[in-house]
C-alpha cells in the first residue's frame, strides 16, 4: 500500500493486491488476489475488482462497479456506477451502462481536465 492511500471501513483485500500511491477506496469494497490499483487511483463504495484486475493511474470506477478478473481500466477513464467491466476500458474515455458503452472523453465530463 502507497504514502498517502486511504482504505475506509469494510474494505476487502486478498493476498497480492498491489495498492499505488494517494489512492482511496471507499467502503464495502472487495479486491480479489493479485489485483492492481496504480497511483490516485479512486474505487468508490461496493465496488467489485476480479482477480488481476487493473486500475490505471487516475482512474475512477464508480460505486457499485464490477470489474471482472484479468479486465482493466485505462490511465484517466471514469466507469459509470453499476456499470459491469468485461474486457479493458481504453484510457480518457468514460464507460457506462450495461451492458458497457463509451459516453464521451473522460475529460469532457468529468473537471479532471485532458489526460
Amino acid at each position: 500500500m502507497g504514502h498517502g492511500t486511504v482504505l475506509m471501513p469494510m474494505v476487502c483485500v486478498l493476498p497480492g493486491v498491489t495498492i499505488g500511491d494517494h489512492v482511496i477506496v471507499r467502503p464495502h469494497t472487495m479486491m480479489a488476489a493479485d489485483v492492481v490499483v496504480r497511483d490516485y487511483g479512486t474505487v468508490a463504495a461496493q465496488v467489485f475488482l476480479g482477480r488481476r484486475a487493473v486500475v490505471e493511474e487516475n482512474a475512477y470506477v464508480g460505486a457499485g462497479a464490477k470489474v471482472r478478473g484479468y479486465a482493466s481500466v485505462g490511465s484517466g477513464s471514469v466507469i459509470g456506477m453499476g456499470s459491469p467491466v468485461l474486457g479493458h476500458v481504453p484510457r480518457g474515455e468514460t464507460w457506462a451502462g450495461n451492458p458497457l458503452r463509451r459516453l464521451a472523453p473522460a475529460s469532457r465530463l468529468t473537471d479532471r481536465g485532458p489526460t
